[in-house]
């Protein structure tokens, strides 16, 4: 996993035990953010795609601050994931996510509320809202999966992704229609997507681990795409980029 995890980890266990603080406690987990993200946006030079790598490091360190200078002027609250959450989240990533190191923006986010689509920098994911459909929540935390284990590289894939295709990023059929037949290969929106998707359409698909031969994902065409579920769910649990 990427570097810097142990510091938002410290970073929240320091926010929450600060109690009825909230301002102080979310300037904390704010401000150790931002440190956890320069330390993974240096550590991720050394990826096998540097340029990458930088760029990601750049659009993840841009946003730190702004999410720190927000939780000191009060325009965003922060809080880490409900005991349901963690258990929705365990039961699909089967510990390949280090929730710990996860905040939670609800509701109010500044500048970033300019959209009120929900996203993730880092381990922040913004709600929007004070609380997400159990399927987005499975969306946000696939990006922070990839941030975890690709490093900050993951922010300029997606971003990269969203500029060439647009709505159509998130299309993980039209990856598979562009020859694109295994998860890994997917567009780092369209890998979060088909998660979604099966969270959405098939919850039951992660109850076991492994995931059960007879686990089934069919779109409301017929199309099966079980096997291809099987194998994604496999890897992402195993923490695998390639």
């Amino acid at each position: 996993m990427t570097r810097g995890l142990g510091i938002d980890r410290a970073g929240n266990r320091a926010g929450d035990a600060l109690g009825k603080r909230r301002w102080l406690g979310g300037v904390v987990v704010a401000a150790a953010s931002l440190v956890a993200a320069a330390v993974a946006g240096v550590a991720g030079l050394a990826n096998r795609n540097p340029l990458a790598a930088f760029a990601g490091a750049v659009i993840i360190v841009l946003g730190k601050p702004v999410g720190l200078v927000q939780a000191i002027a009060g325009l965003q609250g922060q809080r880490g994931l409900t005991e349901a959450e963690a258990a929705l989240l365990t039961t699909v990533y089967r510990g390949s996510v280090e929730l710990s190191a996860i905040r939670l923006v609800p509701g109010r986010s500044g500048v970033f509320g300019l959209s009120d689509r929900p996203f993730t920098l880092g381990a922040t994911i913004y709600l929007k809202a004070p609380a997400l459909r159990d399927d987005i929540l499975v969306h946000e935390c696939a990006h922070v999966w990839q941030f975890q284990h690709l490093g900050p590289r993951y922010a300029f894939d997606a971003v990269w992704a969203q500029l060439r295709r647009g709505k159509s990023a998130y299309d993980w059929a039209a990856e598979l229609r562009r020859g694109r037949q295994h998860w890994r290969e997917f567009n780092r929106e369209a890998q979060a997507e088909f998660l979604q998707d099966i969270a959405r359409h098939r919850a039951d698909f992660f109850d076991d681990d492994p995931v059960a031969p007879a686990a089934r994902f069919a779109l409301a065409d017929g199309t099966d795409h079980s096997e291809l579920a099987r194998a994604t769910v496999a890897r992402v649990r195993a923490g695998l980029t390639r």
